[in-house]
């Protein structure tokens, strides 16, 4: 028998509160929501592997950084922007378009263009066991 994605909140030890939505297998897939520490939201949208795929995710203090798709890093770090609208902390339109990046030092992807954009992982991003690209097999016929 096939596991049906499932609706969860998925938590930490403390059981502060780390992914809202449809999970497979414990992991976040589909549409769901993660939150910072703070309880607001960090990313919104379509999860699969390794994290966010499409949708918005947010500044800690709640305004919306980036609304777009993302791309999933087959390397090291976590998946990337590469086209949408991205937004100042003030919650402003500074970039709309094709997002350019390169990978850094370690394999990190850096943003290139919008230079302001800024490190791809925020700090207090929550801390969550997403599918990962070697996950693949258990995925298929989805």
């Amino acid at each position: 028998m096939k596991e049906k994605p499932e609706w969860k909140q998925l938590k930490d030890e403390k059981s502060v509160l780390l992914y809202e939505g449809f999970t497979l297998f414990n992991k976040p897939y589909g549409n769901g929501r993660t939150f910072f520490s703070n309880g607001n939201v960090y990313q919104k949208g379509e999860f699969g592997i390794k994290g966010l795929l499409k949708g918005k995710e947010y500044y800690s203090s709640g305004k919306v950084r980036f609304e777009g798709t993302f791309k999933i890093c087959y390397g090291y770090g976590p998946n990337f922007p590469v086209e949408g609208k991205c937004y100042n902390e003030k919650g402003e339109l500074y970039y709309e378009g094709e997002i350019s990046c390169s990978f850094g030092g370690v394999g990190y992807r850096t943003v290139r263009i919008p230079a302001e954009y800024g490190p791809i992982p925020q700090n207090d991003k929550p801390d969550i066991c997403y599918f990962m690209w070697e996950d693949e097999e258990m995925l298929k016929g989805r």
